[in-house]
């Protein structure tokens, strides 16, 4: 996304995927700040080893670690 992140003022992010339309979306204080444009295949990860990881990313330059506090994390799965 776009939006630039304050360091001491708290910020809602949500992150939604749709599998319906196979497309994810990033929100920053209710406002749609990212989304995917193409087909996103839905996490199917098994119990046997997968793992989610929040607060941390891995990229060329090694492991980069989120600075800051979270205060409430949920994770929601909706099953119809």
């Amino acid at each position: 996304g776009s939006t630039l992140v304050t360091a001491n003022v708290f910020t809602h992010v949500t992150a939604v995927y749709d599998a319906t339309l196979l497309r994810q979306a990033l929100y920053v204080n209710g406002l749609l700040d990212a989304r995917s444009y193409g087909s996103v295949a839905p996490y199917r990860g098994s119990s046997s080893g997968a793992t989610t990881t929040i607060g941390r990313t891995a990229s060329t330059a090694g492991l980069q670690y989120f600075n800051g506090l979270a205060m409430i994390i949920s994770y929601e799965l909706e099953i119809e």
